[in-house]
Order: structure tokens, then C-alpha cells, then sequence
């Protein structure tokens, strides 16, 4: 069954993973370099799926890093090239 266009694998994995994160002492306040660069969204492409918060989150990340962090986009639609920057 899918929840919002994913599937439920996906969401068991989800929290999985957030589990076992939650499990871990953290190492530091800030994010590590195991964390960069794992960000993508595979879809289509339109602002209703949540792209300003995703973009909000980079600037953050940047404002607290000094970095960017790439996104690897699968997909198209009619909102994409508002989106890329």
C-alpha cells in the first residue's frame, strides 16, 4: 500500500533506520560527513510535494555548515524549471 505516493517498505525503513540512529550516542551536535550528500527525491517534480521546505532546509544546513548539500532529482513536471537553481 502506498502512503502519499511511497511505499510502506520505505517507511518501515524509515524508521528503522531512525531507530537504530536513536540508539547511537551522537558524536557531535552538527552533522557529519557521513550524513552529505544523500539527499534525492524521485517524482514529479511540483512545489505541492514539499520542494520550499526542502530548500528552506539546504539554506539552514548552509547557514550552519557553510556548505551546500547536493540534491539528485529523478523525475520532471511542470514546476521544474521554477525549481532548479
Amino acid at each position: 500500500e502506498n502512503v502519499h505516493g511511497v511505499r510502506e517498505d520505505f517507511i518501515k525503513e524509515g524508521r528503522r533506520r531512525a531507530t537504530k540512529s536513536s540508539e547511537r550516542p551522537p558524536s557531535s551536535p552538527s552533522l557529519n560527513d557521513e550524513a552529505e550528500g544523500q539527499v534525492y527525491f524521485i517524482g514529479k517534480i511540483l512545489w505541492a510535494k514539499g520542494f520550499d521546505n526542502l530548500l528552506e532546509l539546504e539554506d539552514f544546513y548552509h547557514e550552519c555548515t557553510g556548505k551546500y548539500f547536493s540534491i539528485d532529482i529523478y523525475g520532471g513536471g511542470p514546476d521544474q524549471e521554477e525549481i532548479k537553481r
